[in-house]
């Protein structure tokens, strides 16, 4: 099985790194629209984390991973 993560990438007022994951995003995302959605994320203030709020967009990566079944039990 595949899994798929949108993995967005922000800086926080404190200059630490923080991470927003959004499981099965739609294949492809266009740049623009994951570029208008951290954008959107920052302005409205959206997530507080410990070093305050998110303030600047680091990076967006789609990172896959396959799972195999060894057993089950």
């Amino acid at each position: 099985m595949e899994t798929r993560i949108l993995r967005l990438t922000f800086e926080n007022a404190e200059g630490r790194r923080s991470s927003v994951s959004i499981r099965n995003p739609v294949e492809d995302p266009a740049q623009e629209d994951v570029n208008q959605l951290m954008d959107s994320i920052i302005t409205n203030d959206v997530f507080q984390t410990t070093g305050g709020s998110l303030v600047d967009k680091v990076e967006a990566v789609v990172v896959s991973t396959q799972t195999s079944v060894i057993a089950e039990f």
